[in-house]
């Protein structure tokens, strides 16, 4: 039977199938619509946590505009294509993502960013579009910060990106100037100042004509030249470039803006190398902290970073009590907002337990990081890595103490936790790694801290490649624990290393690298290698005083150093020269009565008692003893040397009355002070006993020559160099008495 309007069963299952289609259809067409209902919020939603990350980065709130771009990142997160290379008109949020991140220091998160970026354009237009190259521009530019080889392989894609983005865009393009500043950042940083100078200068000069001169993206540019002429050794051309910047800054971005507390610490630290820099550094540091107080308030972390890099410069200043004050209110004030446990607070009560060392409060420095560390560790656990650093700090601290059990505990704990939080080859590691070889090396074991620091030096070229500045710092450091341990052939091959890698990265001029040179020839010059450690000082001297002048501290310095080479080659007119320079240079710039003035004129004298200028060894010394007793005490080595050559000056003279109370003075004090068997004691007596053979008093003056002799003979030391000189000089006066001979040592 058929009811009427009904189909039969038969044409129901006919119906079926087409049914199911159509449900699923529609079914699919709604789950579509929902999806990209849900993946426009989301893009929405990306778009609007961009743009407030940005807000936040051009008010100068990294920290927010970090927590913006995370949530950003969450809602980007759902957005990819079937093929997992995200759909083109993502590209953008992707792209903005990575540029937030790469401002506000996420590196590592940005480079992710950039190259999912890189993906989309290059899977859709191809690895010549101008987003493509941009996003190979992001990959580079977050490799920069990084250190070690991360910036030698940034190099390839900031090339590419630079020269495409060129010819995509224009060289007078934002992108392409973008990419070349990048670039010029990269290539200072690997040591190539010249070539990233020029770049850098390039893309200012074109950046302020397709901008103006007041752009943020011109002052950018400015401040990179400005870095650039610092990394080249030219810290005046550095100075003025910073200047430049920085007023621009406050112009454009105003006084508290990071960007301008960036700018002004880096002017101030131009203005710190140079002569009468400092007070004018302390300015420029003071007057952006204060914009900073007014604008951001005392507490903010803007204002609390310059007070802490004012209190650096205080310290080293010679201004400690100042510098303690500030550091312990940076310290106070980072714990109070932050918690006792955040990297900021941790970072600032070691910089404070520095300068309460320095000002010898030692206990007080220790017990500062004692509670850095069980804070550091409560907060991020035992492994932590702000903790062990301020663990190796203590560790250092313990050891200047004496206490080397707990100085190679600590450091070798430090090593640890840092091993298991950063990996066994982090730079910070292997830093620990080469103090706890220190420590070996000061408790005796040298053989066992050479192969430690050898080891972690290697890492650190392998890690870093041989001249990144942690790896040559390594190398550096190795040098001094080998020289304090007397291996000196083996330290003398490290600062030859280090010397190498910085004149290949940094330039033969860079002030690092002269630094390095110095003690390279210092070391030579300990082993009897006079004529490469003389040659290398005056290398040195003319690089200094081309760059910083005659009168500059690091140039009487090395004035000063290779003065000493030339006395131990017998020149005395020319270390003579030297050091007269050397002494009216520090009267000018330090004062004539400070330490190292004094003791320049010391030397002096040295030099005149060898010329045979009695009179003005005489004059000098008239002035330096008083004054060295005065700065250092009549005990010390200094004041005890400078009165035995007065009164070598005055037996010179022929002064024998006056002569014979200055060496009295001396041959007492230094007996009292340094033993009657040490060599200054010993010079004292038989000079003494010249004297008193002058003036006719041969009982006094014999047995002044027998009991210097007995005390040589009996030392029971090797009788080689100054101890043999000694006894042949005690058995030739003896001799001379017995003959009626004369004469006077000098």
């Amino acid at each position: 039977m058929v009811i009427s309007g009904m189909p039969a069963p038969e044409g129901l299952a006919a119906l079926a199938p087409a049914a199911l289609m159509a449900l699923a259809a529609l079914l699919l067409t709604l789950w579509l619509r929902r999806r990209l209902r849900l993946a426009e919020g989301a893009r929405r939603e990306a778009g609007e946590g961009i743009a407030e990350a940005r807000r936040c980065l051009l008010a100068g709130d990294r920290a927010a505009a970090l927590a913006a771009a995370r949530a950003a990142a969450g809602a980007i997160g759902g957005l990819r294509g079937p093929d997992g290379k995200g759909f083109p008109r993502d590209h953008a949020l992707e792209f903005g993502l990575g540029t937030v991140l790469l401002g506000a220091g996420d590196y590592a998160e940005a480079a992710g960013r950039f190259t999912a970026a890189l993906d989309v354009r290059q899977h859709h237009f191809g690895t010549d579009d101008a987003g493509t190259l941009m996003a190979l521009h992001g990959i580079g530019a977050s490799m920069i910060p990084v250190p070690g080889k991360c910036r030698l392989l940034a190099l390839p894609f900031l090339r590419k990106a630079a020269e495409g983005l060129g010819k995509a865009l224009g060289e007078g393009s934002p992108e392409a100037l973008a990419a070349a500043c990048s670039l010029g950042r990269a290539l200072t940083g690997l040591g190539a100042a010249g070539e990233g100078r020029g770049i850098l200068r390039g893309a200012w000069e074109a950046s302020g004509r397709a901008l103006g001169p007041d752009h943020p993206d011109t002052l950018a540019a400015l401040h990179d030249l400005a870095e650039a002429h610092c990394q080249g050794g030219d810290p005046a051309g550095a100075r003025d470039l910073y200047r430049r910047a920085l007023d621009g800054r406050r112009r454009a971005l105003g006084p508290a803006h990071p960007a301008t507390v960036e700018t002004a610490c880096r002017l101030a630290e131009a203005l710190q190398r140079q002569e009468g820099g400092p007070e004018r550094a302390l300015e420029v540091i003071a007057e952006a902290s204060a914009d900073a107080a007014r604008i951001l308030g005392a507490s903010h972390q803007e204002t609390l970073r310059l007070d802490a890099k004012r209190a650096a410069m205080l310290a080293e200043s010679g201004r400690l009590p100042e510098a303690c004050a500030l550091a312990a209110r940076v310290s106070r004030a980072r714990r109070e907002t932050l918690g006792p446990g955040d990297p900021n607070a941790v970072s600032s009560d070691r910089l404070l337990a520095e300068f309460l060392e320095r000002s010898g409060r030692r206990a007080e420095a220790m017990a500062v990081l004692e509670a850095t560390v069980a804070a550091g560790r409560a907060a991020a656990g035992p492994d932590a890595p702000d903790a062990a650093a301020a663990e190796d700090d203590l560790g250092t601290l313990l050891e200047r103490e004496g206490d080397l059990a707990g100085a190679r505990k600590a450091h070798a704990s430090a090593c640890g936790a840092l091993a298991r939080s950063l990996g066994p080859y982090d730079a910070a590691t292997l830093g620990a790694q080469l103090r706890l070889g220190r420590t070996l090396f000061a408790a005796g074991d040298p053989e066992g801290g050479h192969l430690l620091c050898a080891k972690a030096a290697d890492a650190l070229d392998r890690s870093l490649g041989p001249g990144d500045p942690k790896a040559v710092s390594a190398r550096y450091n190795l040098g001094l624990y080998l020289q304090a341990a007397g291996e000196l052939g083996a330290a003398r091959d490290s600062f030859q290393a280090a010397a190498l890698a910085e004149e290949a990265t940094l330039g033969p001029e860079h002030a690092d690298t002269l630094v390095t040179l110095e003690r390279l020839a210092r070391v030579q010059s300990l082993l009897g290698e006079d004529r490469s450690a003389r040659d290398i000082l005056a290398r040195v001297l003319a690089a200094r005083d081309r760059a910083l002048g005659p009168d500059h501290p690091a140039s009487l310095s090395s004035a000063h150093s290779l003065a000493s080479i030339l006395f131990a080659q017998g020149d005395a007119g020319g270390a003579g020269r030297l050091l007269e320079r050397v002494c009216e240079g520090r009267a000018r710039v330090l004062g004539p009565e400070h330490v190292d003035t004094l003791t320049a004129g010391l030397d002096l004298s040295e030099a005149f008692l060898r010329l045979g200028d009695h009179a003005r060894a005489r004059g000098i010394l008239g002035r330096t003893v008083p004054a060295l007793e005065g700065a250092l005490g009549d005990d010390h080595h200094a004041s005890l040397t400078a009165r035995h050559r007065l009164g070598a000056a005055l037996a010179g003279l022929e002064d024998f009355p006056a002569a014979r109370i200055e060496l009295e003075r001396a041959a007492a004090a230094c007996a009292l002070a340094l033993g009657t068997g040490h060599p200054l004691t010993i010079k004292s007596a038989l000079l003494l006993g010249s004297v008193l053979f002058r003036l006719g008093d041969r009982d006094a003056a014999g047995e002044v020559f027998r009991k210097s002799l007995a005390m040589l003979e009996g030392g029971g030391g090797a009788r080689g160099g100054m101890v043999g000189e000694l006894i042949d000089e005690a058995r030739g006066w003896l001799d001379a008495m017995g003959k009626g001979d004369g004469g006077v040592l000098t």
